[in-house]
């Protein structure tokens, strides 16, 4: 690679790099703790969180879960958007090794900061497709 091509690359990874610095930074707590989660919110630890757990068991005996016979006397899990069942960051989640039956924590943590960095990158993506960056 001659050098020019080499600044342009760096210069290119440059803002990406830092926007995930931030996103990490802006995580600490999280990342680099375990006094803090974000768990801890009471509609995120009744439905949203045995929704996952529901939805990584059955990833992880090799079903696709699109009914959930455990809320509410049963509900779909393909056309809402909480859940989300078709979502695929959340397959690779699910898709994870279990611990004693439940999705690990560590895993959970490293989720929610993984999502962060994702739609900030997006959403820098998106406007240098604007032509606003």
């Amino acid at each position: 690679m001659t050098r020019p091509r080499i600044l342009n690359l760096a210069r290119a990874a440059l803002a990406p790099s830092l926007l995930l610095l931030v996103v990490a930074l802006s995580h600490w707590k999280i990342l680099l703790t375990r006094e803090y989660t974000w768990l801890d919110a009471p509609d995120i630890a009744r439905q949203v969180l045995p929704w996952y757990q529901f939805q990584a068991r059955e990833w992880n005996a090799g079903r696709f879960p699109l009914w959930d016979p455990y809320s509410w006397y049963g509900q779909p899990l393909v056309g809402q958007m909480q859940p989300g069942a078709v979502y695929p960051p959340n397959w690779l989640l699910f898709a994870l090794p279990l611990e004693n039956g439940r999705i690990r924590g560590g895993a959970l943590e490293g989720y929610l900061v993984a999502i962060h960095a994702l739609a900030a990158l997006f959403a820098y993506w998106l406007c240098r497709d604007l032509k606003l960056a």
